[in-house]
């Protein structure tokens, strides 16, 4: 049995990615739509909304995508795996010049 892809799903995390992307690097900050930046304390902007979307999504795909496991090491192991990874790559792409200034590394 394959597992069943959930198109909306998919489309509303390329949605959401691509408005972060579009959020983050506008182009010109000097000539920005007011609603691509994030408010100041107090009230919202559509910028202020994208990302809990993303992460509604996240939340909605690690539901289908586990609910046939079985909460053990395994899985586990699988996830610290694939979070393990990820952050290695995040700090090898911040890196990559390959500054020798380590209090800029985020």
């Amino acid at each position: 049995m394959t597992a069943q892809r959930f198109v909306a799903l998919d489309a509303l995390r390329g949605l959401a990615i691509a408005l972060m992307i579009l959020v983050n690097t506008p182009g010109s900050w000097q000539h920005v739509y007011p609603s691509l930046l994030h408010a100041s304390w107090d009230g919202f902007t559509f910028a202020d909304i994208v990302f809990p979307g993303f992460l509604f999504v996240v939340g909605a795909a690690m539901f289908y995508a586990l609910r046939h496991s079985t909460f053990n090491g395994a899985t586990l192991g699988r996830i610290a795996k694939r979070s393990a990874l990820l952050f290695a790559i995040g700090v090898l792409l911040n890196w990559y010049p390959f500054t020798t200034d380590i209090s800029e590394l985020r």
